[in-house]
């Protein structure tokens, strides 16, 4: 599958984030992982203003995605990420969904949905709480 609106020059930033947000929203997390292509370390294309403003949302898509779709290296993405999100409440809070979606804790995931709730976050509640159910939660 093709990315929504991917563009190669563009790497990192608002436009593969958003592209991966509605793959993830349309359970195309494979689509989501192609658009995440841009190593969350990689200090040339996150030293920007314009693409630091993005980097922990993109690091907790980047991380959700390669949980979701069985990446070999899905827990040093999840871990690497909750670094790069640490200081942005909900993306941190994607991070640690995705810890728990990775290691099939489905009563942790359907706490993450009150945590959403909480921070007033009804799409990111709606849509924990169906990965929840995917876990038998």
């Amino acid at each position: 599958p093709r990315p929504l609106t991917y563009d190669p020059a563009r790497l990192a930033g608002w436009l593969p984030t958003f592209d991966a947000l509605v793959a993830l929203d349309r359970d195309q997390p494979d689509v989501a992982f192609a658009c995440l292509r841009a190593d969350i370390d990689y200090r040339a294309l996150w030293c920007h203003e314009w693409t630091q403003r993005w980097r922990a949302w993109y690091a907790a898509l980047w991380a959700g995605a390669a949980v979701l779709t069985g990446q070999p290296d899905a827990a040093s993405r999840v871990e690497r990420a909750a670094r790069a999100a640490r200081q942005n409440p909900i993306a941190a809070a994607i991070v640690a969904r995705a810890a728990d979606v990775l290691h099939g804790r489905g009563k942790a995931v359907r706490a993450h949905a009150r945590a959403f709730a909480r921070l007033g976050c009804g799409y990111q509640e709606r849509r924990t709480q169906r990965l929840a159910r995917r876990l038998g939660a």
